[in-house]
């Protein structure tokens, strides 16, 4: 019967062991969990910086319209070139450095040589379309008036 009890009395402490095993394995894990999740939370709010709002879009759209219409910036037309940047180039239309690694759009046939980040390419773009669009709808000449009198 004494083999009986300490073979009990064995297999309660390997239980024990195993559960308190299990208990700060669990406890890793939840920490591992937790630097996963803060983690996670630092890469989203980069992403949300990263991307421009409303009111920049509006202030970046108005200095691009203000600057096709004075002439420092052309109407884009034709093919464009897009790929990796080396980091030495700066934004036609934000002013600012294009990153190494950053996606930057380079249009080409415009004389002089621009390089401009994606958001800013869209925004250049979307403004140049309109502009060209204006510039067809505006006429001419003023349309002749009319008189009531004649």
């Amino acid at each position: 019967m004494s083999t009986a009890v300490t073979f009990q009395q064995q297999a309660e402490a390997r239980r024990a062991r195993a559960c308190a095993r299990v208990t700060k394995s669990r406890m890793v894990a939840y920490a591992a969990w937790q630097h996963i999740a803060a983690s996670h939370r630092r890469v989203v709010a980069w992403r949300r910086i990263a991307g421009a709002s409303g009111s920049d879009d509006d202030a970046r759209r108005e200095s691009i319209r203000a600057r096709l219409a004075s002439g420092a910036l052309p109407r884009l037309e034709g093919s464009t070139w897009a790929g990796l940047a080396v980091g030495d180039h700066r934004c036609a239309c934000c002013h600012e450095t294009i990153r190494a690694r950053e996606i930057e759009y380079e249009p080409r046939d415009q004389g002089n040589t621009f390089y401009a980040h994606v958001r800013c390419f869209t925004l250049w773009l979307s403004e140049s379309r309109l502009a060209a669009a204006a510039v067809r709808e505006t006429p001419a000449e003023p349309p002749p008036s009319v008189d009531s009198a004649g």
